[in-house]
C-alpha cells in the first residue's frame, strides 16, 4: 500500500542491493568505497559517528521503494 507503515524496510532491502547498478559495483569492490559498510545484507554510509541506511533502486511488489518512502513521509 502507499507508504505502509508495515513494511519492515531493512528486512525487505537486505540482500537485494545486487540489484542496482550502483550498489552493484560496491559489493564487487567494497574497498573502492570505504566511505560505506555492509553489515547483515544492508549497505549503509558511514558519516562521522553514525550509519545512514542506503535505500536501493528496487521495487517491493509492483512499487520502487524510493516511491515508498516518499509516500510514506507524506503521511507523516
Amino acid at each position: 500500500a502507499a507508504g505502509d507503515p508495515n513494511i519492515n524496510l531493512p528486512q525487505c532491502l537486505s540482500g537485494r542491493y545486487g540489484e542496482d547498478p550502483f550498489f552493484r559495483s560496491l559489493l564487487a569492490n567494497p574497498k573502492a568505497f570505504p566511505n560505506f559498510l555492509v553489515s547483515d545484507g544492508l549497505v549503509f554510509v558511514q558519516e562521522s559517528d553514525r550509519r545512514i541506511l542506503c535505500i536501493p533502486d528496487v521495487k517491493i511488489g509492483a512499487r520502487r521503494v524510493h516511491e515508498i518512502i516518499i509516500s510514506h513521509a507524506h503521511l507523516l
